[in-house]
């Protein structure tokens, strides 16, 4: 097997060499091998040492940034094994939901605007995969990072749950229960805003900044629709809000967050 050196300019060696000093512990030396194979090898190892205190860029041409991520990228996938699991758990009973519905549609009572949430929750939970990537480039995980990625988790599973009780059992359908929990479940949402912030703050200042005083803005208004959401019955409210928020939540990811990163 033969391979040869990547082309890297030299100022963006110096950017990695800098960034991966001063944000991975332990590392306080970057080696860039310059030699092709053959006659080098690949397999360089410092065995002497526990950590391994160099990036190796011995590759073919095209590489880019994403190598000096190996590190960050690994401890992400570790943390989110377990924040997955209690994801794919409230997707799961969403659409175990949805399912008896389907199958008993007398004996479960279906109500549009109950359907519209289940929706909208739905495109949450699936889209939290996506925003979340972006915290593949942290370098230190903290235990309470990880805590807030997890809690964030059971946030979304608890949105999941609140649709879909166990039965329906004191309750006339779906419409009569969806009215019945509307403040618990508007209530989780609206501390979800909060959360949300936390999580875009967490995922660093210039990807904060980026996404414009409009993010703020729309974040104040849900949070004032949800708190009206929590006091009010008006079938006419909810029924407009609940339309808002799938199209909202189609929307806004499509058209902010083209890409992972």
């Amino acid at each position: 097997m033969t391979a040869d050196l990547s082309p890297l300019d030299a100022a963006f060696l110096g950017r990695v060499a800098a960034r991966i000093v001063n944000e991975v512990r332990e590392i306080d030396r970057v080696v860039y091998d310059y030699t092709s194979k053959p006659p080098g090898t690949i397999e360089w190892e410092q065995r002497d040492r526990t950590v391994w205190g160099m990036v190796r860029f011995c590759c073919s041409p095209g590489s880019d940034r994403r190598h000096v991520r190996g590190l960050a990228m690994d401890m992400f996938n570790y943390v989110m094994v377990l924040a997955s699991v209690i994801m794919g758990l409230g997707i799961t009973h969403l659409l175990q939901g949805v399912g008896r519905i389907v199958q008993h549609p007398g004996r479960e009572k279906a109500y549009w605007v109950h359907l519209l949430w289940v929706a909208a929750i739905f495109f949450r939970a699936i889209f939290w995969w996506w925003f979340e990537f972006r915290l593949s480039t942290t370098a230190e995980w903290t235990f309470t990072l990880y805590l807030f990625v997890l809690g964030y988790a059971v946030l979304i599973y608890l949105w999941c749950a609140l649709l879909f009780p166990p039965d329906l059992e004191g309750y006339d359908g779906f419409r009569d229960y969806f009215y019945s929990r509307r403040r618990w479940f508007f209530g989780l949402l609206l501390a979800g805003q909060a959360v949300d912030v936390a999580d875009t703050l967490l995922k660093g200042l210039d990807h904060f900044r980026s996404l414009g005083p409009s993010y703020l803005v729309l974040i104040a208004g849900l949070s004032a629709l949800l708190l009206i959401a929590m006091k009010t019955r008006s079938e006419r409210f909810h029924a407009a809000f609940a339309s808002f928020a799938v199209a909202y939540l189609i929307a806004y990811p499509l058209l902010v967050f083209g890409t992972l990163i």
